[in-house]
């Protein structure tokens, strides 16, 4: 499988008539604002209409999704450099392809916030995560003093919901030189007179003991990553399938805060474990907690798709991932390149899956409201 035929089954595209453009959005259902240009992100590019006079040289937005504010803004201001960053594989693919569908030359890569990013720009924007949390919003404000030009721009829409999050977190090196507020968001253009620097660890929300035989480890744990409170029971049920297993490289796909992979070293000790994700943050944490504890032969896949790479064994929690046409592309390609395939997921919903494609499996076992399965190819 490749992006190509993906890209031909499962996406819609959203015709977007905006300021003086007609732009062209190719979505996916799994993406954030994938049904219209949501609210936030028509707010804070209007808030450019009504700053028209200004010219940015150097355009970095962060958190890109498909595209829809880099491209806009490539078109606003068409001598200009435009960058585009985002943590999920996903999204930056649909970014590029949205980039070249408008006729946009655009640079588009992933990172972890500023982490992959270098030089200086004139203006950083961001439609903010609403989930993400007081220090990460310090943290996203904050360090984007080191990336802007003396006088360069942060223009941020947040949801209402951070306002005194957003006010508690203000200083007097930063300058709000424009606000507006909308029925559920706040756009702010700021400036700030000095850099700012933060640098706790934004993304940890603390550390989650899990015990594995006579084991116990203590994980370092992601906020906005599936399984940050616990390991989930679809994760246990994969577990108990992988004990009677015996395999040396092991493929994990979503390997969420790095239980299933620890899981897998202590109970399999493979030779080498790779672990993919579009999840660039899931990929950070896994694999930090399992090098944490003494495994070291690791690769990291930060794509969203699995590609052809052939292999012993696929481990797949695929909780909450994908809808029937989707997991039915997926599974029939992974089952062509791997010797075991191993699943889990929610029971209801994994098992109505299983039945509809036709696809059978020769173990089964259930936990609570989970199951895992090893299938048949």
């Amino acid at each position: 499988m490749n992006v190509e035929d993906f890209f031909s089954k499962f996406r819609k595209r959203i015709t977007f008539n905006y300021d003086r453009f007609k732009l062209f959005f190719d979505v996916n259902q799994l993406i954030f604002s994938s049904i219209y240009v949501d609210k936030g992100t028509l707010h804070l590019l209007n808030s450019f209409r009504k700053t028209c006079n200004v010219n940015y040289g150097r355009i970095l937005d962060v958190g890109c999704g498909y595209g829809s504010i880099g491209i806009y803004l490539k078109k606003k201001y068409f001598d200009s450099y435009v960058e585009c960053v985002d943590r999920d594989a996903l999204s930056l693919e649909f970014c590029q392809h949205n980039a070249i569908l408008n006729n946009c030359n655009i640079n588009v890569h992933p990172s972890l916030g500023y982490n992959s990013v270098d030089g200086k720009f004139d203006l950083i924007c961001s439609n903010y995560p609403a989930k993400a949390g007081k220090n990460a919003l310090k943290d996203f404000v904050y360090n984007a003093s080191r990336f802007l030009e003396k006088d360069g721009v942060l223009a941020i829409v947040i949801v209402k919901e951070l306002v005194e999050d957003f006010k508690d977190i203000l200083k007097d090196e930063i300058q709000i030189i424009y606000e507006e507020a909308s029925s559920g968001h706040v756009v702010y253009h700021i400036k700030f007179s000095d850099v700012l620097n933060f640098d706790e660890n934004n993304y940890s929300r603390g550390n989650n003991e899990f015990i594995i035989g006579n084991e116990k480890y203590i994980l370092d744990c992601a906020y906005n990553i599936a399984e940050f409170e616990d390991i989930s029971f679809s994760s246990c049920a994969i577990i108990e399938i992988l004990k009677n297993l015996s395999t040396k490289k092991i493929d994990v796909i979503r390997p969420f805060q790095g239980y299933l992979p620890l899981a897998i070293s202590y109970y399999l000790k493979p030779e080498k474990i790779n672990l993919i994700s579009r999840d660039l943050l899931s990929l950070t944490f896994s694999s930090k907690n399992l090098e944490t504890f003494g495994f070291k032969n690791i690769r990291i896949f930060h794509q969203f798709l699995s590609d052809n790479r052939k292999g012993e064994l696929l481990v797949w929690n695929v909780d909450k991932e994908l809808e029937f046409e989707q997991f039915k592309f997926e599974i029939a390609m992974v089952l062509k390149n791997f010797d075991t395939v191993v699943i889990g997921g929610k029971k209801s919903k994994l098992m109505r899956f299983m039945k509809d494609s036709g696809i059978d499996y020769s173990k089964k076992i259930e936990i609570k409201n989970a199951v895992a399965l090893i299938l048949k190819s």
